[in-house]
């Protein structure tokens, strides 16, 4: 019920505590109630686009995911960097991410 099977674990990081934490806390509530445990979580689409075209760059070059944290890591505030992998950045708070990210994006197709 927990982990990657309920879609808590980001798959490109391996990332996952603090989602399993507020999910067992949630799971426990529902149980201790005799309530129904709802559907895996599912991250919204532009999470999705973003992890699945990560991890196809590090199939197509493993260097380049760390280039590419590297430089993003490197552009915006650790704050911001670690809500954007927990998932928890508004969307428009995305485009200074991806603005870092594109040159090593960008440069692979070169």
């Amino acid at each position: 019920m927990l982990g990657t099977k309920r879609g808590l674990v980001k798959p490109s990081a391996g990332y996952g505590i603090v989602r399993i934490a507020e999910e067992s806390k949630r799971l426990a509530h529902l149980w201790r109630e005799d309530l129904p445990v709802p559907p895996s979580r599912q991250s919204a689409w532009w999470w999705r686009f973003l992890d699945t075209g990560f991890l196809q760059l590090a199939a197509h070059n493993p260097r380049l995911p760390l280039a590419l944290l590297r430089r993003v890591m490197g552009a915006v505030p650790l704050a911001q960097s670690l809500r954007f992998i927990d998932e928890d950045l508004p969307p428009l708070q995305l485009l200074p991410l991806i603005r870092a990210a594109l040159p090593i994006v960008l440069g692979k197709k070169r």
